[in-house]
């Protein structure tokens, strides 16, 4: 995995480190929208070349390869040795204000990964009734005041990274999707989900 930060990497400073198609692609969002998204690529891209780094023993250019997005994220690249790899690969991304997070797997050892990062912030009470469930929620209002806001927003960065590792994304409504008290298992619509972890963490207000 790779998390990337406005205010300390030294990577994603310019946009050097993007190629020329993921270049095209930059140019044309709204400025408001850059900064988040070279962030992402930046974590991506990193992520990706040091899994190559291990199946590969060297580390490729960040340039040689491009990280595309039509419904979940892919890597691809027009070197065919390298293509070969990130075919491999299955990849998850997510930014929000100065965070870009990204991890990713061998197919073969996981059939998905999903992640999220989001600023800890306050939630209006039907927006949390509305991402909810009702265990989830009556564990909520349980809660001390000041410890509330972590737990939701946890529990929402949860329920959008397992949508995203299985495909979904916002298909699969977040009431479907049950975190266990201690956060370390997810039911959806009742079932137990196997799953080979599961990690949260909290840095700096996110």
């Amino acid at each position: 995995s790779a998390l990337c930060t406005s205010r300390t990497c030294e990577y994603c400073t310019d946009d050097a480190f993007l190629s020329p198609a993921e270049h095209e692609v930059y140019q044309t969002l709204a400025q408001a929208r850059k900064r988040d998204w070279r962030m992402g690529r930046c974590a991506g891209k990193r992520a990706v070349a040091s899994l190559l780094a291990h199946i590969y023993g060297t580390t490729p250019p960040v340039t040689s390869f491009e990280v595309r997005s039509g419904g979940p994220p892919y890597v691809t690249s027009l070197d065919p040795v390298l293509a070969h790899g990130l075919d491999t690969c299955t990849l998850s991304l997510a930014h929000s204000g100065e965070r870009g997070l990204a991890c990713v797997s061998l197919k073969q050892i996981t059939r998905g990964v999903g992640v999220d990062v989001e600023r800890i912030r306050s939630f209006r009470v039907e927006t949390v009734r509305a991402f909810l469930t009702a265990d989830e929620y009556e564990r909520y209002s349980q809660m001390e005041v000041s410890l509330r806001d972590t737990y939701a927003t946890r529990l929402w960065c949860i329920k959008e990274a397992y949508g995203k590792a299985c495909g979904s994304g916002i298909a699969l409504h977040p009431k479907r999707i049950s975190v266990g008290e201690d956060m370390s298992t997810i039911s959806v619509d009742g079932a137990l989900v196997p799953l080979q972890s599961l990690w949260t963490s909290r840095e700096d207000g996110y």
